[in-house]
């Protein structure tokens, strides 16, 4: 009994509330006709492209390419973390510990 209900509700409830266009603009089209030049202009700044490629692209790829090399590529470091406890790859620990830590040498 209950999924004919169901169904019948699901069925009709659509017919019944259908809301009809009017003439007026709502609210929500009022903010992005406001703010549609703002939009346009910073996406004219932010994704001009170069040679076909949008700006951001190649800012953001020779970003992660720069720092990748320049912090020592702590990803492929995280990779070789659990060998470490192992004793497997102990020079990579000769090479991370600052000079001036507290720690002592082994």
């Amino acid at each position: 009994m209950k999924y004919r209900l169901l169904a019948f509700c699901s069925f009709f409830m659509p017919f019944l509330s259908m809301a009809q266009e009017s003439g007026e603009i709502g609210l929500d089209q009022k903010i992005d006709l406001a703010f549609k030049p703002v939009s346009d202009f910073f996406s004219s700044v932010i994704f001009f492209p170069i040679m076909g490629t949008p700006f951001v692209l190649i800012l953001l790829v020779a970003s992660a390419a720069f720092f990748t090399v320049y912090f020592g590529f702590p990803n492929i470091r995280i990779l070789l973390g659990p060998s470490i406890p192992l004793g497997v790859n102990t020079r990579i620990l000769k090479n991370t510990v600052p000079r001036n830590c507290m720690a002592r040498e082994v």
